[in-house]
């Protein structure tokens, strides 16, 4: 049985354009020449996550710190994330070899990327799903009980 990859990208739009610009040309025109790659090189997912532009609000000229949390988190200076769901790294890197990526998307990403800098940061591993849908996917019993005897 082979498990799921995922790769993780964070990707930083061009600096002339605006997010909604950058957002409705990453979704609907760069996301149908992606779709159809990687339909033809079976990865098996592909998703986009816009940034809320809550979350984007310069605090102090950077970006805001989410500090009222238990651990300060700050948000990253990236305007996008992606999600591939691939069966192996080798097996997704092979498919920026295809002419249609090489000729067809590499070149478009530069109509809403900005590129002049480091483009993405990745990760890639595992997903453990602990909640989805709202219920537990894990066994939670003993937190139940310990929550019920206090």
């Amino acid at each position: 049985m082979t498990s799921t990859l995922y790769l993780i990208g964070f990707i930083k739009r061009r600096p002339d354009l605006t997010q909604e610009q950058f957002y409705a040309y990453w979704r609907n025109v760069h996301a149908p020449k992606i779709a159809y790659w990687a339909k033809k090189h079976g990865i098996t997912g592909y998703t986009q996550v816009s940034i809320l532009s809550i979350l984007l609000l310069n605090f102090k000229g950077s970006r805001c710190s989410l500090t009222a949390t238990p651990l300060p988190i700050t948000i990253m200076d990236y305007d996008g994330a992606v999600i591939w769901q691939i069966s192996s790294l080798e097996h997704y890197m092979s498919a920026f070899a295809d002419p249609y990526y090489v000729n067809v998307i590499a070149p478009d990403e530069y109509n809403f990327l900005d590129k002049s800098r480091e483009t993405a940061m990745v990760t890639l591993g595992n997903v453990h799903r602990i909640v989805a849908g709202g219920e537990a996917l894990i066994d939670i019993s003993q937190e139940t009980e310990s929550l019920n005897a206090e």
